[in-house]
């Protein structure tokens, strides 16, 4: 049986993204408070790291409002 040829649809990327909690999602829709918590975030100033996708700029345009990003090498 001859092994399938591998291809990514994402482009590897070093990329880092330090999403940071500026603000608490108390007050806010329970999508809102599900997407911060998706991002791993649970205390305000808490900071978590993620390798850039379209699927976390997603939920950071989501919660733009209540998070800082900064990208890192």
């Amino acid at each position: 049986m001859a092994a399938k040829p591998t291809s990514s649809k994402t482009p590897t990327s070093s990329k880092t993204l330090r999403i940071t909690l500026r603000k608490s999602p108390i007050g806010f829709s329970k999508d809102q408070k599900q997407t911060v918590a998706a991002l791993g975030l649970r205390k305000r100033e808490q900071s978590v790291e993620h390798s850039e996708s379209p699927a976390v700029r997603g939920m950071i345009k989501k919660v733009a409002h209540l998070v800082d990003v900064e990208e890192t090498s």
